[in-house]
C-alpha cells in the first residue's frame, strides 16, 4: 500500500467529520449546478447584476422555486442543496474544532 493511501486512511480514521463535511459540500456543489441547468433550461435568470457567489446559489434556488411549479419539476433539490451546504458547513466546522 502506498503511503499516500496510508496517509488518507489515517486520516479518515481520525476524524471522518472533515471527510463528510467536504463531500455533502461537494454534493451541495453538484445540486446548485443541477439546480443552475435546470433554469437555464426555461431561460430564467439567477442574478442581474454581479454579486457574491453565496448570494447568487441563494437566488438561483429562488429562482429555481418559482419555476417548478409551473414546470412540475421537483422542489427537494433545492432544499436538498441547501441542507447539504449547511450539514456540510456544520460537519466541517467541527471536525476541525476537534482536531
Amino acid at each position: 500500500m502506498s503511503e499516500t493511501i496510508r496517509g488518507l486512511r489515517y486520516f479518515a480514521s481520525q476524524d471522518p467529520f472533515v471527510i463528510v463535511g467536504f463531500i455533502l459540500i461537494g454534493a451541495s456543489a453538484v445540486l446548485f449546478f443541477r439546480l443552475y441547468k435546470k433554469v437555464r433550461t426555461v431561460g430564467g435568470r439567477s442574478y442581474t447584476k454581479f454579486t457574491l457567489p453565496v448570494f447568487r446559489a441563494f437566488s438561483m434556488s429562488m429562482v429555481y422555486l418559482k419555476y417548478a411549479p409551473t414546470k412540475s419539476w421537483s422542489t427537494l433539490p433545492a432544499y436538498a442543496a441547501w441542507l447539504c451546504t449547511v450539514a456540510g458547513i456544520a460537519f466541517l466546522v467541527f471536525g476541525l474544532l476537534k482536531l
